[in-house]
């Protein structure tokens, strides 16, 4: 909820509300509309980066990504070669970021799968008696599929009773060829993340899957 800004070491006083920075050489900056001056959306990343948790890293670079304020190319490179304090944060997003992500619930549930070791495959098409279904995550090897269930998916396409009914039959159908499905919230990667790791845990387990043999029977704490 804070503003952050850069500043120059000899910059003094304090505001409530704003923190301030001071790098060692000021990078370059851009003018808007308004006459306010700004760090680029790419520098804007790559600062944001070394103080956010690392969830809130890969949705901002997702979200960038997504409207187009940044390139992939230029986004890697820039993360891959961030140094000082909080560098690794910025290495780590060089990794993991993607262009596939739709909303940041996509992208804290993808920080959750990396997280927990799991290999995954992100908005696999799956064909079904000729009929295309994509999802949101899949895990490799496996007939496990990890959805975020948004409220955005429910209210943005159509009316609210005719998409849950749409979501009720797609569910069906995938249970039905044999896939078990894991839906996860708002809260379940965020607030509640560590009990989502072990519901997911037990999930794997309860459908036998062995590439995670090391997931199913964790060593004791």
């Amino acid at each position: 909820q804070e503003v952050h800004i850069l500043g120059v070491p000899t910059a003094r006083g304090k505001v409530h509300g704003v923190v301030k920075h001071f790098p060692k050489n000021l990078p370059e900056t851009m003018k808007l509309s308004s006459g306010v001056t700004v760090t680029s959306p790419l520098q804007t990343i790559v600062d944001s980066a070394k103080i956010l948790e690392p969830a809130q890293g890969l949705a901002l670079a997702d979200s960038a990504l997504r409207v187009g304020s940044v390139v992939e190319r230029e986004l890697r490179d820039a993360l891959k070669t961030a140094s000082g304090k909080g560098a690794s944060a910025c290495h780590f997003l060089a990794k993991h970021f993607s262009v596939m992500s739709e909303s940041p619930g996509e992208s804290y549930t993808r920080f959750l799968l990396i997280y927990m070791g799991l290999e995954f495959s992100e908005q696999e098409e799956i064909w079904v008696e000729g009929r295309m279904f994509r999802v949101d995550f899949r895990l490799t090897g496996t007939n496990i599929l990890v959805e975020f269930d948004g409220r955005l998916k429910r209210t943005d396409y159509g009316a609210s009773d005719q998409v849950l009914e749409k979501e009720r039959y797609r569910e069906k159908t995938l249970q039905n060829q044999g896939f078990a499905v894991f839906r996860v919230g708002w809260a379940d990667v965020t607030g509640n993340f560590h009990q989502t790791v072990s519901r997911l845990r037990r999930f794997i387990q309860a459908t036998g899957t062995r590439r995670y043999c090391w997931l199913l029977d964790p060593p004791p704490s």
